[in-house]
């Protein structure tokens, strides 16, 4: 064996010990760390609260404002109510009760950016699908912004996280007029706080559409200022991110869209990018019940053909067209839905309950019923 051809094989074996690869998703265990990527994380920690003082940059500096020291301690106060009467009991019940799924791609409609839950329910998935009609937005450009409006930008993330931190659920009008109109567009910024507070590190944040055949068209920053809907944060993303368990590079998308039967049939590429990922792991809570009417038929019928397991509530599929081919085993207290879908009373669900006898649940989950009990479901394909 000549000298050449051991140095070629050391070269190799020293990378490939390095650089180890994710079967399930062809990233890199440990991705090398970028100036861009070392810039988002900051940005995260921003929005998080968890800047330290730093006279070398500018969000360093920023910290020492009273409107930040304000922000950080209520942020870190809905973070806190979060943790302890949602999260915590959450991860409890989840762990006991919620099998690891074959899939590691997890789809998550009518979201809006609740990736906490998404996250605690299915840790181990390597890419994640959000939905909702909120703008995707951008990642704030801090540098280009005076202290009024990054002031102003803080104060309505704030506002923005509230209700789930409460309640655990977003008041889509609300997030949709939030995100949309904020300093910090669009459901990107909530994402980066998100991150922060989960320890997760935010590796890229891409803007992108799809096209008719379901590919996805990154955006230049060129075709977004030459496009008013663009300009508004109107657009959808892709993140990278790096899970802070194991070091692994994952993936989330955020497709802003409507998913009725007009919007897919509207945007077709919709459908076509959604049936490239297979099966899936699926969660749904405080959906408004949109899976119920006759006006979102076709993103039901695709949810429960390529669902391998469902967390969901009330407002997921209805129990009725789940019985033939899934089990369901219910938790919590189950009675009729909150007064704004009096008619949306399933008693189907209220038989599973009386014949289960569940224990009650400890934390919130959706909207919960008209009685105010809260109850969960863990859908398994027979």
């Amino acid at each position: 064996m000549s000298n050449k051809f051991l140095i070629i094989f050391f070269f190799y074996f020293f990378v490939l010990s390095f650089c180890k690869v994710d079967k399930t998703t062809g990233e890199s265990i440990a991705p090398v760390e970028t100036p861009e990527s070392k810039q988002l994380q900051a940005k995260s920690n921003f929005l998080s609260g968890k800047s330290q003082a730093d006279e070398t940059t500018k969000l360093g500096k920023l910290t020492r404002a009273t409107y930040y020291a304000t922000f950080r301690q209520r942020i870190s106060k809905h973070w806190e109510q979060y943790n302890k009467e949602i999260q915590d009991p959450f991860i409890e019940w989840k762990n006991k009760n919620v099998p690891q799924p074959k899939s590691k791609v997890v789809f998550y409609p009518f979201s809006g950016p609740d990736f906490p839950n998404a996250y605690t329910i299915y840790p181990k998935a390597t890419t994640y699908i959000m939905i909702g009609l909120e703008a995707g937005g951008f990642e704030p450009d801090f540098e280009s912004m005076n202290e009024n409006q990054i002031s102003r930008g803080l104060y309505e993330l704030n506002g923005s996280l509230d209700t789930i931190s409460r309640l655990n659920y977003f008041m889509t009008n609300s997030m949709k007029e939030d995100v949309s109109k904020s300093v910090f567009r669009g459901t990107a910024p909530v994402f980066l706080a998100y991150f922060g507070f989960l320890k997760v590190k935010p590796y890229s944040i891409k803007n992108f559409r799809l096209n008719e055949n379901g590919d996805i068209v990154y955006l230049t920053k060129e075709e977004i200022k030459a496009n008013a809907n663009y300009r508004e944060g109107l657009v959808s993303l892709d993140i990278d991110f790096i899970d802070p368990t194991d070091g692994t590079k994952k993936k989330l998308y955020f497709l802003s869209t409507n998913i009725s039967n007009y919007g897919l049939k509207a945007n077709p590429g919709t459908m076509k990018f959604l049936g490239k990922f297979g099966t899936f792991a699926s969660t749904f809570k405080a959906a408004s019940f949109l899976l119920h009417y006759d006006s979102f038929t076709d993103m039901k019928e695709f949810i429960i053909k390529n669902s391998e397991l469902m967390v969901m509530d009330d407002t997921g599929p209805p129990v009725r067209d789940l019985d033939k081919d899934f089990n369901i085993k219910v938790f919590g207290r189950y009675t009729r839905p909150i007064g704004l879908w009096p008619e949306k009373v399933q008693k189907e669900l209220q038989k599973l309950h009386e014949d289960q006898k569940p224990e009650k649940v400890n934390f919130k989950y959706g909207y919960g019923t008209a009685d105010k009990q809260q109850h969960i479901m863990v859908v398994t394909r027979k």
